[in-house]
């Protein structure tokens, strides 16, 4: 008899899920694992795992508080704008973005060097250098310091000499004192914050930004109800300037406080720590970068 083929009998095959049901749990897994690293509390950097999930925390940190300053900033700005415009008035609030406009082309004067001491820092970090980073900050903050200290004398000059509202092209705006004190207002602060602009590449350098970005969201949000407060209380236009503009330097300068007294006490400015050779190589980095 010719040989009959043997077919095994059918199983039962259970249906293909859905792509939405794979993909499903693996989302949820990597929700959990972001989940996991967003925590106050720091990894154990003794092992290598350890140092990996520290990483991670740190970027995790420094994108929601990112995302926050954004959301929280656009949302005051929108509200700031009408506030101001209703307080001021149309020529008056023109006259307001001519002088935050100028104060963002001052704010060039500082020739890169809180831009170059990021990598100078950083670099002194992945050595383990210490002493290295403090003569780097150190250097850089005294340099800082020296050129506020000029640019003082020049806004004192410039304010008492310099016919401003020719200048700006502002006449009719206000009065030549109110033209005169609201710029006078406003560089002040940049001058004030100049020598601790040092502190956002500070925490870069060390991966610490999200610290950072807590103290910015603070200023924002201190400068906003100092606005609204010079509002209700009718203060002047220079007045205006400084409640709404004195939150973002105090902010900048507690974030330095913090960094070099608590979070970063090696990075602790001194004079005896200031050197030529750490200010060559900061102008080497700076310079171009300011170019």
């Amino acid at each position: 008899m010719p040989e009959t083929a043997m077919q095994e009998p059918e199983k039962d095959v259970p249906p293909a899920l859905p792509q939405q049901a794979v993909r499903g749990p693996a989302l949820w897994q990597r929700a959990r694992q972001v989940l996991g690293v967003l925590r106050l509390r720091a990894f154990d950097t003794s092992t290598a795992d350890g140092r990996s999930l520290e990483r991670y925390r740190r970027i995790a940190w420094t994108t929601v508080t990112g995302m926050a300053i954004r959301m929280v900033g656009s949302l005051l700005a929108l509200f700031s704008v009408p506030i101001v415009l209703t307080y001021l008035g149309k020529e008056r609030f023109g006259l307001w973005a001519i002088v935050t406009t100028l104060v963002a082309w001052v704010s060039l004067f500082d020739l890169g060097l809180a831009n170059g001491l990021v990598n100078m820092l950083s670099a002194a970090n992945g050595r383990g250098d210490r002493a290295e980073a403090g003569q780097y900050l150190s250097t850089a903050f005294v340099a800082l310091l020296a050129m506020a200290c000029v640019l003082a004398l020049a806004v004192l000059f410039s304010i008492t000499t310099i016919p401003w509202s020719t200048l700006l092209g502002a006449n009719g705006a206000a009065d030549e004192s109110t033209i005169r004190w609201s710029v006078g207002a406003a560089l002040a602060l940049f001058v004030i914050s100049l020598p601790f602009s040092v502190t956002q590449q500070v925490y870069a350098a060390y991966q610490r930004t999200y610290i950072w970005n807590g103290f910015v969201l603070s200023g924002s949000v201190l400068g906003f109800a100092g606005l609204l407060s010079g509002v209700w209380l009718r203060v002047s236009m220079p007045m205006l300037i400084v409640v709404n503009g004195i939150a973002g330097p105090l902010a900048t300068i507690a974030a330095y406080a913090y960094a070099t007294r608590k979070s970063m006490p090696w990075l602790r400015p001194a004079f005896g720590k200031v050197s030529q050779a750490a200010l060559r190589s900061l102008l080497s980095r700076s310079i171009p970068i300011f170019m």
